[in-house]
């Protein structure tokens, strides 16, 4: 991707645009993955849903906006540290619907985001050269994605069932209500 954008803009700074973006999309997807949890299990606390996504629009803004020497540090740092209060609450809300409803797309859903809290977790004791591993949350986001799909596609299949069964009963209450408009129509006819 480097050597295309350098081929197009050979003037500009492939490293510092590439970093930015992968920064803020890192500072980012935390935020995203706490809005959609929150819509699809409703009800996450609100004052700790809040700080985390004010933060990390901040991150984000930092990322953006700031010198990578900047970015690399104290702003990487601070995403870092970010992603696990974030995780957690995306995990522990995801685990009280799993309990309340005990279905399988709340199953399904949870699993990806441990998985994905896991390898964030991976990564940064890595980054923080604690372990030697491999960075594994592309891996987990993946798994979150694949998890997401699945789930979407399940409703998008209960969807048009249902709406398959709404449109067979209105189809039968129509078909009734011409024969009662014709039973109405002739009785009219034979009043007069």
């Amino acid at each position: 991707l480097s050597y295309a954008i350098q081929d197009l803009w050979p003037t500009l700074d492939v490293y510092n645009v590439l970093m930015r973006i992968e920064y803020g999309s890192v500072a980012l997807a935390p935020l995203f993955a706490v809005l959609l949890v929150n819509e699809l299990v409703g009800g996450l606390p609100r004052v700790p849903m809040q700080s985390l996504i004010g933060a990390q629009v901040v991150v984000a803004l930092c990322a953006a906006l700031l010198p990578p020497v900047v970015v690399t540090g104290p702003v990487l740092n601070a995403g870092q540290l970010l992603f696990l209060p974030g995780g957690a609450l995306v995990v522990i809300e995801l685990a009280r619907a799993w309990l309340q409803r005990r279905s399988e797309e709340s199953a399904i859903v949870l699993g990806g985001y441990v998985l994905l809290v896991l390898c964030g977790v991976s990564d940064i004791l890595s980054s923080l050269q604690f372990i030697e591993v491999p960075l594994l949350t592309s891996w987990g986001l993946a798994l979150v994605i694949l998890s997401q799909s699945f789930v979407l596609a399940r409703r998008n299949e209960l969807a048009r069932g249902r709406s398959e069964d709404l449109l067979e009963a209105l189809t039968d209450q129509s078909a009734e209500l011409e024969r009662k408009n014709a039973d109405l129509a002739r009785i009219d006819a034979l009043k007069d």
